[in-house]
């Protein structure tokens, strides 16, 4: 859910804030997962999917950064580019002819799931500004 500004925000300030929170928190996610090793503590499966999953949202959100820096393209144009790459990975990604780990299929279900909320969240913001009223509600 992307949360409403106090005042009139431009597509490019929600994404940022956006861009923001998920970098936090992959921040967090990698801050608990480096203090447990550097305890000596046990690594739990649900801090390790969230390093994972953070640091492949964070890919996705910095593909759009870099998109807008490097093409000097438009925020929305930039979104719209790089959601069409991420359903091209979760719809055409050929499988891998190799037998993979346990730990392989872990960080495949975090990369798609990544994906799959990268989409959700650029389909609110771009149509939270189609729409610009409906952010009142």
């Amino acid at each position: 859910m992307i949360p409403p500004c106090e005042v009139p925000c431009t597509l490019k300030l929600h994404t940022q804030r956006v861009i923001e929170s998920a970098t936090r928190a992959h921040g967090a996610a990698a801050a608990e997962l480096t203090f447990r090793v550097d305890r000596g503590h046990l690594l739990s499966a649900g801090s390790m999917y969230g390093t994972a999953y953070g640091r492949a949202l964070c890919t996705w959100w910095a593909t759009v950064i870099t998109q807008i820096g490097t093409d000097e393209i438009a925020t929305d144009h930039a979104l719209r580019r790089v959601r069409a790459w991420a359903r091209q990975y979760l719809t055409s990604e050929p499988g891998s002819a190799l037998p993979g780990t346990l730990f392989d299929h872990a960080i495949a279900h975090a990369s798609r799931a990544a994906a799959r909320d990268f989409l959700t969240a650029t389909g609110e913001l771009l149509t939270l500004h189609a729409f610009p009223h409906e952010e009142a509600k």
